[in-house]
This record gives C-alpha cells, structure tokens and sequence, in this order.
C-alpha cells in the first residue's frame, strides 16, 4: 500500500502484472476514468479496482496508455457497475 487510505498505486507493467495475479481470484470492481465518454474523443487515464484485498488505483499514463495493457484485463472477473461503458473502451 502507498497511501493513507489504504489504496495502492500501480504504474508499471510489471506492477500491473502483479495486482492481475491478486485480483484473479475473487470477483473485483472495476471503474475507468476516462477522458471523454467516448474512445474516439478520449482515453482511459486510471482505472480503480477493489475487492475484499485489493485496492489499488492503475496511472495507465506510464505504462504507453490503456492500449498497452488491455489484455491484461482479459482473466478477471470483474464486477461492474456500467459494464456497457467500460466495455467500449475494450472494444475500441
């Protein structure tokens, strides 16, 4: 953890790679904070997920963006309150 309030801050691939691995078991929220509400406009900036041992804040800016990444998203079950959303920015 790097923070007060319990959350820690990943901005590495390799850091990614980890907080994958401690999400894969249980069912984790996930919520990007994007630049626009549209891919074609905007980007993903961070995406904070949490469960009942994580909680963790991803700075996608360091790692070459949400692009980058993505696919390191494909193994989790992810909890997520406006799924149609989010899930453009996969698709996009």
């Amino acid at each position: 953890m790097n923070s007060k309030c319990g959350y820690r801050r990943v901005s590495t691939s390799q850091g990614l790679d980890r907080l994958m691995r401690d999400c894969a078991d249980h069912p984790t929220a996930l919520d990007f904070e994007t630049t626009s509400l549209h891919p074609d406009d905007g980007r993903v900036r961070l995406v904070s997920l949490c469960n009942d041992d994580v909680r963790a804040l991803v700075d996608f800016d360091p790692m070459g963006g949400f692009e980058a990444v993505a696919e390191k998203f494909s193994r989790g079950r992810w909890v997520v309150f406006h799924v149609g959303f989010e899930a453009r920015w996969f698709q996009a």
